[in-house]
């Protein structure tokens, strides 16, 4: 035995998380806006669309999977699947974690790291999957950086959420 327990993981509907991470982006209601297209249109994404299993939920996921791993050493489970339709081409079909409160908890974090003050922005890339984005994020690096030079350490996933979206309103 090496001392170290394997994580348990269990299964979370991604339909749950979608109506959960919807009714938070309702409440901090800042607009969704991805840069879209060769001129930089920026396109208002609706709520529904946003937090939707084919809409941006797979992206805030897979962030929040990165930050969650540079934070905790591992990371939870994704089952995504490429589909054409969906408004990033993928779509989320499967969740493994601890805890539903670490996938919550880190996709905030993955919002507010991209959240400014004219709403939460992404930008939009049709050369980009899930599988290319670095495990560390700069955001990650950028949010730790901040968060340390304020208070000597890093401050909790949750405080940061919270002061973010204090700053929204």
């Amino acid at each position: 035995m090496t001392g170290i327990d394997p994580v348990r993981l269990m299964t979370l509907k991604p339909a749950y998380v979608s109506r959960v991470v919807r009714e938070l982006l309702i409440e901090a209601d800042r607009d969704i806006l991805v840069e879209d297209g060769p001129r930089r249109d920026l396109v208002r994404i609706p709520f529904d669309a946003a937090a939707a299993e084919d809409g941006l939920l797979p992206l805030f996921l897979v962030a929040g999977e990165a930050i969650w791993r540079d934070v905790t050493g591992h990371g939870f489970e994704l089952g995504l699947k490429r589909d054409l339709g969906a408004l990033m081409s993928w779509r989320i079909e499967a969740i493994r974690a601890e805890a539903f409160s670490c996938v919550l908890l880190s996709v905030m974090e993955a919002i507010a790291a991209v959240a400014g003050a004219h709403g939460v922005r992404s930008r939009r890339s049709s050369t980009a999957s899930p599988s290319s984005i670095s495990r560390t994020p700069s955001s990650c690096s950028a949010s730790r950086s901040a968060t340390s030079s304020r208070s000597g350490s890093r401050t909790s996933t949750c405080a940061t959420w919270f002061s973010t979206a204090a700053s929204w309103s």
